[in-house]
């Protein structure tokens, strides 16, 4: 496992990064996350990759424990953008290859809500990629978090559904955003919109 993460994260820094991002300054990202879940010793190596992928693109994430403070209106109370990732059981009324789901802020200030037991499943189909593969599960909902709207792109890390072809390039740190992504995450974050809940299937 750490030689695969070794080659992936040296994958992230040598793939190009996309020419939209070549005049943009970069932007700061707080990340909570509530620490209680059955996934804790994938976590650590899932914040190393997912925070390599925004890095590329101009994004600097910061992690925090916990959930994130709010204001009345439900939004974070930090200047710059904030975003909560809960854990929870999949609801029954939910696609049942559905692995996360992403909303507009609420007055909890969970902005990602990953299905705890959707997930452990999804990763034991995964034996020894299992924190690259929440790392990209990860970068996946916070891209729909970031760019405010419901959508999926038609390669990349914003598909809605991942190949074992996309694993494999994940796998070698090569499965990236599109451009198209990458300027609707980069004007999201100035504007921070309410979104239509997003999901991930995998």
């Amino acid at each position: 496992m750490l030689r695969a993460m070794a080659l992936l994260l040296a994958g992230l820094l040598c793939v190009p990064a996309p020419r939209a991002l070549a005049a943009s300054g970069r932007v700061t990202v707080d990340v909570y996350m509530d620490s209680d879940n059955a996934l804790f010793e994938w976590i650590y190596g899932a914040k190393a990759v997912v925070s390599g992928i925004y890095a590329r693109i101009g994004i600097d994430l910061v992690w925090h424990s916990g959930l994130p403070r709010t204001t009345q209106a439900g939004l974070p109370s930090d200047v710059r953008p904030a975003f909560g990732i809960g854990w929870d059981e999949a609801p029954e009324s939910m696609a049942a290859s559905a692995l996360a789901a992403a909303h507009p802020y609420g007055s909890t200030g969970v902005a990602i809500t990953l299905y705890e037991d959707r997930l452990c499943e999804y990763l034991r189909e995964h034996k020894d990629m299992e924190e690259i593969v929440l790392g990209y599960v990860l970068a996946h909902e916070l891209a729909h978090v970031m760019q405010g709207i419901d959508r999926h792109s038609a390669s990349g890390i914003l598909k809605a559904r991942w190949t074992s072809e996309d694993c494999d390039l994940m796998r070698a740190g090569k499965l990236t955003f599109t451009p198209e992504d990458v300027e609707l995450i980069r004007e999201g974050l100035k504007w921070r919109p309410a979104s239509k809940a997003a999901t991930l299937v995998g």
